[in-house]
């Protein structure tokens, strides 16, 4: 449809008569006026899309904004990296200072050897040294000198700097604030005229909209007249056929002849009606068409105001980002002026301190106050030197727990006494709550030995977490609580004495990185069981120190960890459980009546190893048959599991069965204990295994038992391997 055929569109003529009413032409009109409503939707629609597509390029500043605002964020990193070279540099004097502070330590002490050397060489050695004296004093006087010419230098430039820069951003902070208003003007006057567009554009649409609802109803109305105009001919038509069988008596031509001057009567009358539209709807037309011209006049208009206003704050933007870039700038500037000043006055000041106290202290003061202290060189009394009946110690050590309202079954108590026999490292697992803490401090006060208890925190991550570590500035060695207590371990009031150090919560961290040193040095023979605390000797070092830098782990510490698993810890590596008696504590250990005894002599750590040495001896037969089940009757079984082992679990057997059975207990139990916290322990969390293999296995467990042991079944493995059956089952055992 034609821009001329929207702007007049065909109009009939007011109060047409019925002969007057074409009705194939009201048809054409009709939908020359539907046609003009779908025009005007469309142009609606096409307004719409351009609202769109205004939205979709203030999207597109929005991100340009961004990346500025991230270009911004990469300049700030910029400037933290030029603080950090400015830190290194610190640290390069820092470092020089020290190396003076060494240098002049050296010649202190090469004074004090001259004043006790030979008498023919005190003088030409003294002369060598007063002038070497004075040379490093004139060293440091220059050097400090010329750190603080430095500084002055640096200070001044940095006042500078901070001068103009304040000049300059106090004169661009005027010119922000100016256009921040006028952006702010801006910003109102464009929101008024995109009201105005909104409030124009929603008022042109519902007016083409009524309008168009007129043209709809006004058509429909034509059409009911023309319906009844048809009714009227067709009552025409029978009154024509009634007038021509009245008229019979007239001739035909006659007849043609009058026929003929009605049509063309009507002919004329019909083209006039057609040529001649009506006022009233000429006028409608020609309104629409002068508002239609004024809309599309104001919407160029505010267009191209939009974009004049989307330019400008364009522009308004970037000032701000420049000047926000500056702003941050000088704030980092007067924060590093500030830091730098701080920092040099507290390095001074700690360098003073500090070669105050490496004058005046020793390397590891507590180790030597250890060897000082007359208490701990004393050796204890009332000691239980022969060796003891390790039925009878587990029953006194269980009530002797009791009494402080600490239950432990028999067999958990005679397990953790054997594995005293079959490991130096002991990890004890459970929920919280079921004593795995207690049991080791308890035990060691029941049998008269010493414990210490270290807490293990999350951020351990290497040796120096655990053992202390060594500042070669301060000449000191910062020496932790497990330092301490291994050394302690050591003294004459201990030595003789079982000593158990507690690593509470031990997988907080991961033992195989902080405890890696130990892990190795308990595989080796016990002379060979040391520890380096030191790269090379220091003068006063303590006693017990071997060449003066290497700490022996003493054959008298078992090192005991307890182990909780939830979100917060660390999984154990396989090395490490290989290496340690592992123990899991039920969930509600039952009370049972105590007995009142008496206080405990100490045992000693002869009278515990004559008494492990002679159970090994007695109980040969017992530990060769727990190790034919594994080797003869259950082997090949493992290996389809993919479970194995090595000669040390034969030796932990060979220590670990036989005080099982001379404390009381069966070689069922012993053999139940080995197999599940060594061999089948290792199948929890696997997925390459099926729940029938592990039901194949179970019943070769029973057969296999049935020829060890029957009377003692292996309940430990059976609820172990019921477990990992149902978890690989999808919760049907």
């Amino acid at each position: 449809m034609t821009e001329a055929e929207v702007a007049n569109p065909p109009v009939p003529p007011p109060n047409p008569s019925s002969e007057q009413i074409d009705p194939i032409a009201l048809w054409r009109m009709a939908h020359q006026s539907n046609e003009l409503f779908e025009h005007a939707t469309s142009r609606a629609e096409a307004a719409a899309a351009s609202a769109r597509e205004r939205d979709e390029e203030a999207r597109k500043l929005g991100e340009e904004l961004e990346k500025r605002e991230k270009q911004l964020t990469a300049q700030r990193d910029a400037q933290r990296q030029i603080q950090r070279e400015v830190e290194e540099s610190k640290q390069s004097l820092a470092r020089r200072e020290r190396h003076i502070v060494e240098e002049e330590g050296k010649l202190k002490e090469r004074e004090i050897a001259a004043e006790a050397g030979f008498l023919q060489q005190h003088r030409q050695v003294l002369v060598k040294l007063e002038e070497e004296a004075k040379a490093l004093a004139k060293q440091i006087s220059d050097h400090h000198l010329g750190y603080l010419a430095s500084l002055k230098d640096y200070e001044a430039s940095i006042r500078q700097i901070r001068d103009r820069e304040l000049a300059g951003l106090e004169e661009q902070r005027r010119e922000f604030e100016a256009q921040k208003l006028e952006l702010g003007r801006l910003k109102r006057e464009a929101e008024w005229a995109r009201q105005d567009a909104e409030e124009i554009k929603a008022n042109w649409v519902s007016r083409v909209e009524a309008r168009v609802q007129e043209a709809v109803t006004d058509r429909d109305a034509r059409l009911q007249s023309a319906l009844e105009t048809c009714r009227e001919l067709a009552q025409r038509i029978s009154r024509y056929e009634q007038a021509e069988s009245l008229a019979a008596g007239k001739t035909r031509e006659e007849l043609v002849a009058e026929l003929r001057d009605a049509q063309e009567q009507k002919a004329k009358l019909v083209a006039e009606l057609s040529r001649k539209p009506g006022d009233q709807q000429v006028a409608r037309l020609a309104n629409l068409e002068r508002e239609r011209e004024t809309l599309s006049e104001e919407i160029s208009t505010l267009r191209q105001r939009n974009q004049a206003l989307e330019l400008q704050l364009g522009k308004l933007s970037i000032g701000i980002a420049e000047m926000q870039n500056l702003r941050d700038q000088k704030l980092a500037w007067e924060s590093r002026e500030a830091a730098l000043r701080m920092c040099t006055e507290d390095l001074r000041k700690e360098l003073g301190e500090l070669v105050d106290k490496s004058k005046a202290q020793h390397v590891f003061p507590s180790l030597i106050g250890m060897d000082s202290d007359a208490e701990l060189q004393t050796a204890p009394e009332a000691t239980l030197d022969g060796a003891p009946f390790l039925r009878e110690l587990v029953e006194q050590v269980r009530h002797r727990i009791a009494g402080e309202k600490l239950f432990y079954r028999e067999k958990d108590i005679r397990a953790f006494l054997a594995g005293l026999a079959a490991s130096r490292l002991h990890l004890l697992q459970g929920i919280s709550g079921t004593g795995k803490t207690s049991l080791p401090l308890a035990f060691a006060r029941a049998i008269g030995a010493r414990s210490s208890l270290i807490e293990v925190q999350s951020g351990w991550r290497d040796r120096n977490d655990l053992l202390g570590y060594y500042n070669a500035f301060e000449r000191r060695f910062y020496e932790s609580e497990f330092l301490q207590a291994l050394y302690r371990a050591q003294q004459p009031r201990h030595q003789s004495l079982p000593y158990f150090i507690v690593l509470d919560e031990m997988n907080l961290s991961h033992p195989e990185h902080y405890f890696a040193d130990f892990l190795s040095a308990l595989e080796q023979k016990p002379a060979n069981q040391r520890i380096s605390l030191l790269t090379s000797k220091v003068d006063g070092a303590p006693r017990l120190l071997e060449e003066a830098r290497w700490l022996r782990i003493p054959e008298n510490v078992w090192f005991i960890g307890t182990a909780n698993h939830d979100e917060t810890t660390k999984d154990f590596a396989p090395k490490t459980y290989d290496r340690a008696h592992v123990m899991e504590f039920p969930r509600h250990p039952e009370g049972f009546a105590v007995r009142r005894l008496s206080s405990p002599h100490s045992v000693t750590m002869n009278a515990l190893q004559s008494a492990f040495a002679n159970a090994k001896l007695a109980r040969q037969k017992e530990a060769k048959a727990v190790s034919d089940l594994l080797e003869k009757g259950l082997k090949e079984d493992l290996a389809r599991l993919g479970l194995g082992w090595g000669n040390r679990l034969d030796r932990q057997i060979d220590s670990f069965v036989p005080v099982i059975i001379e404390a009381g207990g069966n070689p069922g139990e012993a053999a139940d204990h080995i197999i599940a916290t060594k061999l089948l322990r290792k199948l929890s969390g696997r997925f390459d295994l099926s729940a029938s293999q592990l039901r194949d296995f179970q019943g070769q467990l029973k057969k296999a038992w049935a020829r060890f042991d029957e009377g003692n079944p292996p309940e430990k493995c059976e609820e172990l391997l019921n477990k990992e059956i149902k978890r690989l089952s999808g919760g049907t055992a």
